[in-house]
């Protein structure tokens, strides 16, 4: 029993918590539209406009304090993420796109790291949970996947029309409904001959398969590592706060145990910064490079 207690209460530290009342059911299913989650979400947007939106401004002088930090950022997002990613001739077409991704999911990983449910709920407002790491939830991720899927897809489309607009002259009314079709078939690998002529449907049906898989593991990676370290982190609180329990009442053998923990959660926790800033950086810099490989066709 008293590993099924602390086991409940683990996945009650790591799961997300939706607001009582703020759920639907469609066809079957039960819809959240508000839960500790999306709060965080919706805290860390507003964050970013409060913080943002000023600094963003154009000043007549050298950009000093947060203004040179935020500059700071910006110019990593470009050199580091979006040319090695894009290519220089299409960096500043999908800069602002990555640089609001790159704070966004910085933001809300670190804004997971703090315990603002416990507070609130030790304050006495209630189940209503505010905050929690919202990159912990797989249906998170799985939206900033699917929208750079959808990100894909579209410029990708548009790309192929332009292409085949200009290239071989077809008229945007035949181009437009065939823009599906026409990115592709620009996925496939140029081969010369009747051969390559083909292969060339099932190698662009292979591409397809790959951006799909790509866009599928992107979500599936920033989940898996977020939700890693929460788990370690409350295992190793819980554990901690079980051995101190026992410590008080049995046995001061349990004391070691329990510093032990308490020094790993410290562990953890800075480790959890760094993954925090690491996870943004790779899942910025992934969506770029999936940028650079489906979006353009290859001519």
């Amino acid at each position: 029993m008293a590993e099924l207690d602390i086991g409940k209460e683990l996945l009650h530290h790591i799961a997300d918590h939706p607001w009582p009342g703020f759920q639907f059911h469609v066809f079957g299913m039960e819809i959240t539209w508000m839960s500790a989650a999306i709060s965080a979400m919706l805290i860390s947007a507003a964050l970013l406009l409060v913080t943002l939106l000023p600094m963003a401004r154009r000043w007549p002088v050298v950009p000093r304090g947060g203004r040179g930090f935020v500059e700071l950022l910006v110019v990593f997002v470009r050199d580091i993420i979006a040319r090695p990613g894009v290519g220089e001739k299409k960096a500043y077409v999908f800069l602002p796109y990555l640089t609001t991704l790159f704070f966004f999911l910085l933001t809300m990983n670190l804004l997971g790291m703090v315990p603002l449910p416990a507070t609130l709920k030790a304050a006495g407002l209630g189940d209503y949970g505010i905050g929690g790491s919202a990159t912990g939830v797989l249906t998170t991720c799985g939206g900033l996947a699917t929208l750079t899927l959808l990100l894909i897809l579209g410029m990708g489309w548009r790309a192929a029309v332009l292409h085949t607009h200009h290239h071989r002259h077809w008229p945007l009314i035949v181009c437009i409904p065939l823009a599906p079709v026409l990115w592709v078939m620009s996925l496939a690998p140029r081969i010369p001959g009747p051969i390559g002529k083909v292969l060339a449907l099932p190698l662009a049906l292979l591409e397809l398969q790959g951006a799909l898989i790509k866009c599928f593991v992107l979500m599936v990676r920033l989940f898996a590592n977020m939700m890693a370290g929460h788990t370690l982190l409350a295992v190793l609180t819980l554990f901690a706060v079980s051995t101190g329990e026992s410590a008080l009442r049995t046995s001061l053998m349990y004391s070691p145990v329990t510093a032990v923990c308490i020094v790993g959660g410290a562990a953890v926790c800075l480790m959890e910064l760094l993954v925090a800033v690491l996870q943004a950086y790779i899942f910025t810099f992934l969506t770029a490079v999936f940028f650079g490989m489906y979006v353009e066709p290859s001519h």
